[in-house]
């Protein structure tokens, strides 16, 4: 075997075709149907074996159809389709894609989103409605904000959200390459597939409703509506057809959350300021994790989906066949956050205890005197559109009973644009906050306590005030999480931000097929336009109260207390009992509106563009492909042998908004000022690929069937990668006192080369009884031009650092000395330390006091006055920042290989049947969590172990399924942040009920369960306690009602 194997080329590899057809079958029950077939242009050509033409409906039918599809295939096809004309077995798309073989999801809020395939993520994996590709368009807010169901902004990713599920007959998922289908999708290509009237008899008709009833929904328990239709004609000489469908869905819900902005990842020097008592201290030089904050937050979202599509066929003859068809859909997405937030000062820990059992020592506890500070109350809003509209013409002429030509042309596009009716932009960001720099309330003055407790489940902040700074020392009485009242809360600043993508596909293509006698031969060309624009607005920054919180009686004169309601976060949690301190609530446009008629501000979006990416992407492609039935003895063979050539121009262009200053706002507060000029950039590439690709199969009995697969497949750089001109982040410290605190920058690449796989596929399938059957697949990927990292430290824009110049060294060096001490007195010698808050004071005075250094005495009056007094820039003596700036290369290789195993079985006629499988995914290269913080490590994200399950029952008209759905942890994203730290989606497992009963002819009614058990997502980062993200999960229902007519 291993020479045969050789002859390959060195990096291929087999897959033994498996997976388990999932749910129903490729094609609608009531279609004319065939075997699947690839998805070109929407032909449906003839296979060596033909299903019959009946009307089917039902779990058991469709599985039955599935499983015929997957069988009579000539490549590694696994399938889903509707149970019946619009009764698509999942609400979400992605949830139905699950429950196939190497198919794993990232859910959000409670709906799956990305698909990954075979270990390869959305941006690689092609996505085709009806045969063509569709444009990708998820910006949302500010950068950096995902929407909720959404995918990363900026992708080439399509999101399933956008499409209802009851307008959709099928899913066709393609493992294996094949000469006609457009390159792009290295782990899978997924055909969504939409009905033809043609394919149906006269009139169908039905309509739908359900009733939504989300648990999730942090405050109230709103039912929401969803409506959906569909009507199909075609005369009865099957010369015209048309058909309508349309839907209307509302949902409401939301999530209740704990994140940990970011982990410092540094060695461990013997130390930590304020030299706390340290329990199971690490090693000196082992690494271990400090906490910047720790957040508590509630999401409220609404979403509104509209969908409709019209198709128009025309047959003038028997051997021409004319179909327009549009597809829309439109999808709103409004978001209501709130945040509690308790940021670390690092300035004057008391207590710190270790867990150095894990790759990072890892603080479980953490207490800190903080003396005057702000707590954190952010209001958010973000409010987004999404529309997609593809309009398509088709034609099928049958030159001949032997000779068949097709010509597909469509114009799809995709957008998503900021929707906010009060700004204009996409998200509003009101900063309000809890102090005691306040003259009014209980807790005013004083000094502030924060501990944090860190777990394996949701952490645990808690504030305590104490009268002065020595009862905070000693411990002594101490208030705990007394939150604020009236007169101890104000506002800082208020943000706007703005991002949109629109991005557009057109295409044109013809194909051919010749039928001989013993196999068919096809052959075909393809122009693809592909463009993406993505827009960036600078942030609208307004200060109100600024950071420090100076404007609290003003505030609260004004009316800031009436706009706010109280609310416990922590006590929203329903899988965690945990206390913390209270904090509230309120609504951002109408804090916003508020701010803008107190402060003068204002509320639109900044004109500013901070980034503005359009991408252009020409493909041109011939292929050519032959498929033969044979006899190997007494066993049928099907072999097919294709190749497919591609070339593509890429045109990246950006214009970009220069920076002309970084500015030292408070402590470890920063921001990139832009300047009004624009600087535009841009770069050309260009890359040809010969593609491959052989299929074989052979039956052994008419029970036993063996597959092999070979093919060579492409998947191109996300957008994101492409974009042309460097771009700068703002810091997070000073690199004098903190290295790790060094700011990031990026230059992408558009010369970026795709990702290259050779492609082996082993399969073996046992069909041993009536739709039953097991199947075991091994695959193997060898994959070229893995998108790594460069980070190499440089200047960008002549930016220089206020943090480290000449007076910056003398601060330093002043707030470390014995002389300082002397100066401020021993009660305040935590002031002489090196931190952020001391050194912005120490270096404003050194420029703007006349006494210089000698002004400086450290309390937390002269830290806020100095704060609400002063930003800082850099001067003409001072260094220019080096960013640690980020250029993606293609440098890496990698083998990913797993096993699919997988099988259905019905119990004979009792209605009772049972699917199930498994799938193993492993990669060459994973991530060391104990790994140097300092340097990128490449590594494969999305990578897991799967497994579903689901037990079916469908007799006397009552339709059943019980599905359980796995996925172990994986990584998702490496290399965060200045300590390029890794982030995981720990272990998860989510439980899916659906009952329906059909009354009669006419009517059926269901009910559908999903997360029964409410589930929760938690990431993680180097150690399970180092938390990423917790969102704690209640189930969904949903009662509808359907009737045909």
């Amino acid at each position: 075997m291993s020479r045969t194997l050789a002859k390959f080329r060195s990096r291929a590899m087999f897959t033994f075709v498996g997976g388990v057809l999932v749910i129903n079958p490729a094609f609608a029950q009531e279609a004319s149907t065939t075997t699947a077939q690839p998805p070109t242009a929407q032909t449906q050509p003839t296979q060596p074996t033909q299903l019959d033409a009946v009307q089917v409906t039902g779990i058991r039918n469709s599985l039955s159809q599935a499983m015929d599809i997957k069988r009579d295939s000539a490549g590694v096809v696994d399938a889903i389709s509707a149970e019946d004309i619009g009764k698509f077995p999942d609400t979400n798309l992605a949830e139905s894609l699950q429950r196939i073989t190497g198919i794993s999801i990232e859910r959000r809020d409670g709906e799956g989103a990305q698909v990954t395939a075979r270990g390869f993520g959305p941006q690689f994996n092609m996505v085709t409605l009806n045969g063509r590709q569709m444009p990708g368009a998820d910006a949302f807010g500010a950068s950096g904000q995902v929407a909720i169901g959404g995918v990363d902004g900026g992708t080439r990713a399509f999101n399933f959200a956008q499409l209802a599920a009851e307008a959709i007959n099928g899913i066709e998922v393609y493992k294996t390459s094949q000469a006609q289908v457009p390159s792009g999708g290295i782990g899978a290509t997924i055909n969504i597939l939409t009905a033809r009237p043609l394919d149906h008899e006269g009139i169908i008709a039905n309509a739908g409703a359900k009733l939504v009833s989300d648990r999730s929904q942090p405050f109230d328990n709103d039912l929401t509506p969803e409506l959906s239709g569909i009507f199909s004609y075609s005369n009865p000489e099957k010369t015209f057809g048309v058909s309508l469908s349309a839907s209307q869905q509302k949902r409401k819900g939301g999530s209740v959350q704990a994140t940990e902005n970011y982990w410092n990842v540094q060695p461990w020097t013997g130390s930590m300021p304020g030299n706390p008592t340290v329990v199971n201290a690490p090693e000196i030089g082992q690494l271990y994790a400090r906490p910047n904050d720790l957040r508590y937050a509630f999401s409220e979202f609404e979403r509104e989906r509209v969908n409709g599509q019209a198709v128009l066929q025309f047959a003038p003859t028997d051997s021409l066949t004319l179909t327009v068809d549009y597809t829309y859909s439109t999808n709103e997405i409004t978001e209501n956050r709130g945040e509690q937030g308790m940021w670390l000062q690092n300035s004057n820990y008391t207590n710190v205890q270790f867990d150095t059992s894990g790759a990072v020592a890892t603080p479980v506890y953490i207490r800190e005197i903080a003396g005057t500070k702000d707590f954190g109350l952010e209001q958010q809003r973000s409010m987004q559109e999404y529309k997609l509209g593809s309009l398509g013409f088709n034609a099928v002429w049958n030159v001949t009973d032997r000779f068949k030509l097709s010509f597909d042309a469509h114009n799809s596009k995709n957008e998503s644009r900021p929707n906010d009716p009060l700004t204009g932009g996409g998200s509003i960001f009101m900063s309000i906050a809890g102090t005691n720099n306040c003259t009014r309330g209980p807790h005013c003055g004083g000094s502030w306590v924060q501990e944090l407790e860190f777990n394996n489940g949701l952490p645990v902040g808690t504030q305590t005030w104490y009268p002065s700074t020595a009862d905070a020392i000693a411990g002594t009485n101490g208030v705990v999480n007394p939150g604020f009242q009236e007169g101890e809360i104000g506002t800082q600043v208020l943000r706007v931000n703005a991002q949109s993508q629109v991005s557009e596909i057109k295409q044109a293509r013809v194909d051919g097929e010749w039928n001989f006698d013993q196999g068919r031969f096809q052959f075909g060309v393809d122009t693809n336009k592909s463009t993406t624009h993505r827009i960036q607005a600078a942030e609208a920054y307004s200060t109100l109260g600024d950071w420090g919180v100076a404007n609290v009686n003003r505030d609260t004169d004004a009316g800031l207390m009436d706009l706010l309601r109280p609310v416990n976060i922590v006590g929203l949690f329903d899988d965690y009992s945990a206390s913390s301190w209270p904090a509230w609530r309120g609504n951002a446009g109408q804090l916003a509106q508020w701010a803008a008629d107190e402060y003068g501000v204002g509320l639109g979006v900044s004109p500013q563009r901070a980034a503005d990416n359009f991408v252009e992407e020409k493909t041109k492609a011939a292929y050519f492909q032959v498929e033969l039935d044979g006899q190997l003895g007494s066993m049928r063979t099907n072999t097919r042998l294709g190749v497919r050539y591609e070339t593509t121009d890429v045109v990246s262009t950006s214009v970009i908004a220069v920076p002309e200053s970084i500015e030292w706002q408070a402590n470890n507060d920063f921001r990139i000022v832009l300047s009004d000029e624009q600087q535009p950039f841009t770069e050309k590439a260009r890359y040809s690929y010969i593609l491959p690709n052989l299929d074989f199969s052979i039956d052994f009995t008419d029970e036993l069937k063996g597959r092999a697969s070979f093919g060579k497949s492409i998947a191109r750089a996300p957008y994101g990668n492409l974009y042309a001109g460097p771009g700068a982040q703002q810091p997070f410290g000073s690199v004098l006192i903190d290295p790790s605190s060094r700011a990031s920058g990026n230059a992408q690449n558009p010369s970026l080369k795709p990702l290259e796989s050779d492609n082996l596929d082993l399969g073996l399938e046992w069909y041993f009884a009536d739709a039953s059957y097991v199947s075991l697949t091994y695959w193997n990927k060898s994959v070229d031009n893995f998108i790594g990292n460069t980070v190499v430290q440089e200047s960008l824009y002549g930016l220089t650092d206020p943090t480290s110049g000449p007076d910056a060294r003398a601060a330093l060096d002043f707030l470390t000395s014995a002389a300082c001490v002397s100066q401020v007195g021993a009660a305040n010698a935590a002031a002489c330390s090196a931190n952020d808050t001391s050194l912005f004071t120490a270096l404003a005075l050194l420029r703007n006091n006349p006494a210089g250094l000698a002004a400086y005495n450290g309390t937390d009056a002269q830290v806020l006055a100095t704060e609400a007094a002063y930003d800082l820039y850099g001067q003409a003596d001072d260094p220019l920042y080096q960013f640690n700036v980020n250029r993606p290369i293609n440098q890496n290789k990698s083998k990913l290989h797993g096993w699919e195993l997988g099988g259905q079985y019905f119990f004979g006629d009792t209605g009772f049947g049972v699917l199930a499988n498994y799938t193993i995914v492993s990669g060459d290269v994973g991530y060391n969590n104990g790994g140097d913080p300092g340097i990128d490590q490449f590594s494969l994200t999305g990578l897991s172990d799967t497994a579903n399950a689901m037990l079916m029952y469908e007799k006397y008209g009552w339709s059943v399924r019980l599905a359980w759905n796995w996925r172990d942890q994986y990584l998702i994203l490496a290399n965060q942040g200045a300590s390029r730290n890794p982030y995981y989606v720990e272990a998860y497992e989510q439980w899916d009920l659906s009952v329906n009963y059909t009354l009669d002819d006419h009517w059926s009614f269901g009910l559908e369960a999903i997360n029964l058990t409410g589930e929760d997502v938690r990431w993680r980062s180097r150690t399970s306690q180092m938390i990423v993200k917790l969102a704690d999960q209640s189930p969904r229902y949903m009662l509808g009602v359907r009737y045909k007519f």
